[in-house]
């Protein structure tokens, strides 16, 4: 009889993501900011790790009015416990999006629609939705790219610069990039 794998499994800190900052600004229009994931405390024991400690718990300090959090990472379980953000009120919603491919027509209308029920359910506060992939780079600048683009009626080069200004680093993958060009503004 084969054992089973431990639900536990060992956890570490993602590749290169000690390399990006946690956040900057918000972009307000779209009332999104984009994160790098949070990760759980535990990773964070080592005296030399305290000061790149980045958890939920930093998270919903640093964005007081949080009121989603969506989380666009490939990774089952969540790298952290998604219940941290749930006992506070935050809504939490998982759309897995594999890295390093142009996220599908699918995973973008999941977003849309997730993005535009907390809108309506928030229309009378300033609750604000915090996007992540692992970096909050790739995936979540072109997924907030693309939302800018298709629901905001932001030229492509609009969105780019404005992601890159907000979260502090540009999108890095080429593809992702050449695709935005692929997608006229809405007309709003």
């Amino acid at each position: 009889m084969g054992r089973k794998k431990s639900m536990g499994h060992k956890k570490k800190i993602p590749d290169r993501w000690l390399d990006y900052y946690p956040l900057k600004e918000a972009i307000y229009d779209a009332r999104i900011i984009p994160i790098k994931c949070p990760l759980p405390s535990n990773l964070f024991t080592r005296s030399n790790m305290r000061r790149y400690c980045w958890t939920p718990e930093d998270v919903m300090h640093a964005i007081p009015n949080l009121g989603l959090i969506i989380d666009i990472t490939n990774k089952h379980p969540a790298y952290y416990d998604p219940n941290e953000f749930i006992s506070n009120g935050i809504d939490y919603v998982k759309i897995p999006c594999v890295g390093h491919v142009i996220p599908d027509s699918k995973v973008f209308r999941r977003l849309r629609e997730v993005i535009s029920l907390f809108l309506m359910r928030n229309n009378t506060n300033d609750r604000i939705i915090a996007l992540h992939c692992t970096h909050g780079v790739n995936r979540t600048g072109y997924l907030i790219c693309r939302y800018l683009i298709q629901q905001l009626g932001y030229s492509p080069d609009e969105a780019l610069q404005n992601f890159a200004l907000q979260r502090g680093y540009p999108i890095e993958r080429a593809n992702y990039i050449e695709n935005l060009y692929n997608f006229l503004p809405a007309a709003v």
